[in-house]
């Protein structure tokens, strides 16, 4: 839907649109993917080039919507978790959110 706005957008005026489109679709693909709990950062990033996202694109929507990354486990991945979904965690998952600020 908005990346068909976008694309017309972008071929109407290319030199108004930036990357603004592609980090508002991008950021649809994470609202949609991450709904039902957090999923691997690894899925996403597959899931996202998929669609035609790259992970710079997916970083700034992650940025933009306030998405977090958290340790799974000591020797575990890395996974994306929506802001709102952020009272869910327990209290040992916080003290591995705020290390995950400085991950993917």
């Amino acid at each position: 839907m908005a990346r068909d706005s976008c694309r017309w957008t972008s071929l109407a005026f290319p030199e108004n649109t930036g990357g603004k489109c592609a980090t508002n679709g991008a950021a649809e693909f994470l609202r949609a993917t991450l709904k039902d709990g957090p999923r691997d950062t690894k899925d996403i990033e597959d899931l996202g080039m998929g669609e035609g996202y790259k992970m710079p694109t997916l970083q700034r929507a992650k940025n933009r919507l306030g998405v977090r990354a958290r340790k799974k486990s000591f020797g575990g991945g890395w996974e994306w978790i929506l802001p709102e979904q952020k009272s869910r965690l327990t209290e040992d998952d916080e003290g591995s959110e705020e290390l995950a600020d400085t991950g993917r």
